[in-house]
């Protein structure tokens, strides 16, 4: 079935394609779709056509999950292109400067560009990472928590946080400065770049449930999203424990994959200014969360806050 704003991104391709954001790409049938490019060269874009079915079958067996749609692939130049067009679409605002690929749920398009230096991660990742949205997305109506969307997009990658990273979590575990789910929930503190603490925790929180409950609790999680539940109801079914539990167990979790004093090297090793003021905002958010966490087991009354979740 056709939405609304399928029809509007297809004639707003058309219209691109005519004189605007697209003037001047190149245009293919694929087995995924209709494929755009500007400024690639033949063997780049042969692997992306050769790589885009088999990524997509590897994230659909995963999610046991179809996408059961085509969608665009758009190839562009470089981070400025992929700014000006992806604004152009969704009509927000984008730092493409550490940006590989963007994925446009909605519009079911990927944008991704070509100019990716030596030592970023791999194209396959950003593919791989950018086509989960997609699929994660395969029911325009449903909402899914922006730390699901994000935490599993990654795991579907194969991307791993950094023992840096991991060491940071683990302090702000210690300190109670961990976000709650439900700041995660519709938008991310701190934007959107995989450098900000937001989008590690939830990769990293994906990666607790993989490890307590198993690959199939993405999966399930996802049925029960597409199914309207609440993100509360659905980690209820898919582990028995209240919100306030897990936000428990996965702090407990978080600190005990690190030692205290790699934790807190992970923050004197960039010991400035800025990182005094990220301390002193971390006292303040721990204080406002414990707060909301008291009264979470207030409407909770059947759970308990020292608790772990069931393995």
């Amino acid at each position: 079935m056709t939405s609304p704003t399928l029809l509007v991104t297809a004639l707003s391709l058309l219209l691109f394609s005519l004189g605007g954001p697209l003037e001047g790409y190149k245009e293919i049938d694929v087995s995924t779709g209709k494929l755009y490019w500007r400024g690639w060269s033949e063997e780049d874009r042969r692997e992306v056509i050769e790589e885009l079915p088999r990524v997509l079958a590897a994230v659909e067996t995963k999610l046991q999950a179809k996408l059961e749609a085509t969608f665009t692939t758009i190839l562009v130049p470089g981070s400025l292109e992929l700014r000006h067009l992806v604004e152009a679409m969704s009509g927000k605002l984008l730092d493409a400067r550490w940006v590989l690929g963007v994925a446009l749920p909605e519009a079911r398009m990927l944008v991704i560009r070509g100019d990716v230096p030596m030592g970023w991660e791999s194209f396959r990742t950003t593919l791989v990472h950018e086509v989960a949205h997609l699929v994660l997305h395969r029911r325009l109506s449903t909402r899914l928590p922006r730390w699901f969307d994000e935490g599993a997009s990654i795991w579907l990658s194969g991307s791993i946080l950094t023992g840096e990273d991991e060491a940071y979590l683990s302090l702000l575990a210690r300190v109670g400065g961990l976000y709650l789910l439900e700041d995660l929930e519709r938008e991310f503190p701190g934007g959107h770049l995989p450098t900000s603490t937001a989008y590690r925790q939830s990769s990293y929180f994906v990666s607790y449930l993989v490890d307590r409950f198993g690959p199939e609790s993405i999966p399930r999680l996802l049925v029960e999203f597409e199914r309207g539940k609440s993100m509360a109801e659905a980690l209820r079914k898919v582990s028995g424990a209240s919100l306030i539990e897990l936000e428990r167990a996965f702090e407990g979790w978080a600190i005990s994959r690190q030692s205290l004093a790699f934790a807190l090297a992970s923050v004197v090793n960039v010991w400035t200014f800025a990182s005094l003021l990220a301390l002193l905002a971390i006292a303040r958010y721990a204080l406002r969360r414990r707060k909301r966490l008291r009264e979470l087991a207030k409407e909770d009354p059947g759970s308990s806050p020292n608790v772990e979740a069931p393995m």
